[in-house]
């Protein structure tokens, strides 16, 4: 029988590598990002067996991998059976699996939000049986354990880097699962090159390489807990937020293809300050985290919400933007267009203080004008169509980017026309819109339903003015219950729609998306914004500290003369009043200055454009009370140090522990042994200790004599037929005593010059074996 057949690997490896597999699952599951994905354990265990057997098949790779694919889609469907009635015979559950498949495709091709999650979760379990089975595969075809770990790891770190929940601990375990997987796979080879030297090796010797693997891998562990800190430093971000540049167009893929999983996090992207992308997506529980986002400084009052996107056309799934083009605005300061219906508006400097930067995007105030660095501006709607920035309306600005990515630190400066208009101005306003505004602002798609419609028409009944109208529905939405663990919407179900009349309960999204449905319902133009709310302002530090629990979505509604107007929706949040009249507050009769008073603002607009002058900050310990520094930047050179002494006395002590019932000249001969592998001279399984010594002394400058003496003292201790004398064993140790400085300082001389041939050496080696496998088991 070939011996390729036998399970010579053990199944101590067998054991190892499931133990990796299914920590990558349970990080998943611990992520949160959609139900069923429990059904990836029965996935992992099926590759696995799948990939055993036919590596010990007789089966050509050519023939093995298509068998594997037509196993995997049969198991997959198998398992997919959970989300198809019970009652049904099982060939139309197969049918009914892949029918919703096929409507998730036309649903992506046509351009539209995906909000399925069961086919996220078919997707992972195909992914996932491809790594599994691939990974066996390679294992114990040709001992390759990279082929398994490399792509289970890239899954956890993506997985850990980008969930909400913290999986940080499956990390930690798939990272010890791993080395001790790779040393027994060495080891592995290890034992078959001495079964093939006729070398004899203690039976025992697999336990203690897992044990002291174990308390390596253990330290190893320890100290780069504090590491991930570092990424947070300005010398290692720039690099890392440049080569995330092409992750983003992922992600707002991502987004798109699979908008109702759980992965908003801190309001946005792991990277910790917020992924805001073209589109918003209903999805299901909302978990927000603590950390600090970013500092504003800007005057008491003057801040309501930090911008970051606004969406302009509802899908029944969620909010997106249309007809998208980025502009680039090299001048610094760079101008944003400000529109004519500016009125109500007071010219304000606010200055952002990035902690948890979103790669490059910017956080601005409602309708910005200027920002003090070059920008990229996203532009979407009916005014973005064409022409060039200084000729496009502000309402058509969707997004602001910096040209580079920010780091942790980083400032900018935005000029903004905050709203500071009263209500009488608000009901005067009237309905004169502009033209490209009412025909897209106020659009639906056909699958609204019509209860929702006819909510609309119910609450705005009998009242005249927009505002008043905006108003009820605003009261209305108030009243609904704030819950951030609703299960979301079903597959193909109107977000909205489940908000209003299934759930009754839901968070800023919903409240959002509900009240700009209802007033275009109503032919009043309104759209969806996201970012950040105000966030604690704190006196003393004259600054706003927001956090990602502050992550919010709100609504914006267009009144002639004013521009895009906020309003507050949501429950957990406090309202957004505003005056009767600002005229009566400030003592004035109304109408007094009416002409004259609307264009001021524009004016001081205008005048600060043409003069920006950043403001003076407070310096960084005003902000010692808000902003505590990180324990973990602090532990990261306490932890080095502690953790390199820890790691230095487990070394002596391992070794003592090994050299415990040794001979001194035995002692000696190992500390030769280990000297001479760090500079890359292994004894071959061919040479005598004396042959040895006297290869180690030829390259040691000034101790041959002395090295060719022990060199004889070792072969007498082990070959003579009488012991070693006393007179034997002091020669040994003043011998040592002489040549141990002279060969440590040689070797560590070495090490610099022989690592990167060694390294060049072992990657030859290791593509020659993975050669030789690959045409010796026709892979």
């Amino acid at each position: 029988m070939n011996s390729r057949r036998y399970f010579r690997e053990g199944w101590l490896i067998l054991v190892l590598l499931t133990a990796v597999f299914l920590t990558v699952v349970w990080s998943l599951q611990a992520a949160g990002w959609a139900k069923d994905l429990d059904l990836l354990n029965w996935v992992v265990l099926g590759g696995v067996l799948v990939g055993v057997l036919l590596a010990k098949s007789p089966l050509p790779g050519g023939v093995a991998h298509p068998l594997a694919t037509l196993l995997g889609l049969g198991w997959i469907t198998r398992l997919a059976f959970r989300f198809t009635p019970e009652t049904l015979p099982w060939d139309q559950r197969a049918i009914m699996v892949w029918e919703r498949v096929v409507r998730w495709l036309d649903a992506v091709v046509a351009g539209q939000a995906g909000g399925d999650q069961a086919i996220f979760v078919l997707q992972m379990a195909l992914l996932m049986w491809l790594i599994v089975y691939t990974g066996t595969w390679y294992l114990f075809r040709a001992y390759s354990p990279w082929s398994a770990l490399i792509p289970a790891g890239t899954t956890i770190l993506i997985n850990t880097y980008y969930a909400q929940a913290s999986v940080t601990g499956f990390f930690l375990l798939f990272i010890l699962f791993s080395y001790l997987l790779v040393a027994r796979t060495n080891l592995l080879e290890r034992e078959e090159e001495w079964r093939r030297a006729s070398v004899i090796y203690p039976p025992d010797i697999v336990i203690d390489f897992l044990r002291d693997g174990t308390i390596f891998a253990v330290v190893v562990l320890a100290l780069a807990w504090a590491v991930p800190s570092i990424v947070d430093g300005a010398w290692s971000n720039p690099t890392l937020a440049k080569l995330g540049r092409p992750w983003g167009e992922v992600q707002r893929t991502w987004t798109r293809l699979f908008g109702t999983l759980n992965y908003r996090g801190s309001g946005g992207t792991a990277v910790g300050g917020g992924w805001f992308g073209q589109s918003m997506t209903f999805r299901g529980p909302l978990n927000l985290s603590d950390e600090v986002i970013m500092y504003v400084y800007a005057p008491e009052g003057k801040g309501r919400y930090w911008r970051a996107a606004v969406f302009d056309t509802y899908t029944g799934a969620g909010w997106t933007t249309t007809n998208a083009r980025v502009v680039t605005v090299d001048q610094e300061p760079a101008r944003i267009p400000l529109i004519e219906d500016a009125g109500g508006r007071e010219a304000v400097e606010m200055t952002f203080e990035m902690i948890r930067p979103a790669g490059a995007l910017l956080f601005t105030p409602a309708q910005p004008v200027q920002v003090s660095m070059p920008v990229k501006v996203l532009l979407a709607g009916p005014a973005a169509e064409s022409g060039p920035l200084a000729e496009t309306p502000e309402t058509a600005v969707t997004q602001i980017y910096a040209r580079q990515p920010l780091v942790a630190g980083d400032r900018y400066t935005v000029v903004a026309a905050i709203p500071e208009v009263d209500e009488r101005s608000l009901r005067q306003a009237g309905t004169n819109y502009p033209s490209y505004i009412v025909p897209h602002y106020t659009a639906l798609p056909p699958t609204v339903p019509k209860e929702v419609i006819r909510l609309a028409e119910e609450l705005t009944a009998g009242l005249e003015t927009p505002y008043d109208k905006a108003k009820a529905i605003e009261r209305y939405l108030r009243n609904i219950r704030y819950d951030e663990n609703i299960p979301g919407p079903r597959p193909g179900e109107d977000g909205v729609y489940y908000f209003l009349f299934r759930e009754l309960a839901g968070y800023c999204d919903y409240y959002a998306a509900a009240m700009a449905v209802m007033l275009r319902a109503v032919g009043i133009p309104a759209r969806v914004a996201q970012g950040y709310a105000v966030g604690t302002y704190d006196p003393d530090a004259q600054v706003y500290e927001v956090r990602g629990v502050d992550a919010h979505t709100w609504v914006e509604v267009y009144f002639p003369g004013y521009g895009w107007i906020e309003f507050e929706p949501t429950a957990a949040e406090p309202p957004l009043d505003r005056p009767a009249s600002l005229e009566e507050n400030e003592g004035r009769q109304p109408g007094a200055d009416r002409e004259r008073a609307p264009r001021d603002p524009l004016d001081r607009l205008r005048d600060l454009q043409e003069a920006f002058e950043p403001p003076e900050l407070p310096t960084r310990p005003a902000l010692t009370r808000i902003q505590r520094p990180s324990v973990r930047v602090v532990a990261v050179p306490v932890g080095v140090v502690l953790g390199s002494a820890v790691a230095l006395g487990l070394s002596v002590a391992v070794l003592r522990r090994r050299w415990r019932d040794f001979p001194f000249v035995e002692q000696v001969y190992d500390q030769l042994v280990l000297l001479g592998r760090l500079v890359g001279l292994r004894p071959s399984a061919t040479q005598t200790p004396r042959e040895y010594v006297r290869t180690l002394a030829q390259n040691v400058p000034g101790a041959r004599e002395v090295l060719d003496r022990l060199g004889l003292l070792v072969s007498k201790a082990r070959f003579a037929r009488q012991r070693l004398t006393a007179e034997d064993e002091e020669e040994a140790r003043r011998l040592w005593d002489q040549g141990r400085d002279k060969v440590v300082v040689w070797a560590l001389r070495q090490v610099p010059r022989q690592w990167p041939h060694r390294a060049r050496g072992a990657v030859s080696a290791w593509w020659k074996k993975r050669r030789q496998r690959r045409k010796k088991w026709n892979v």
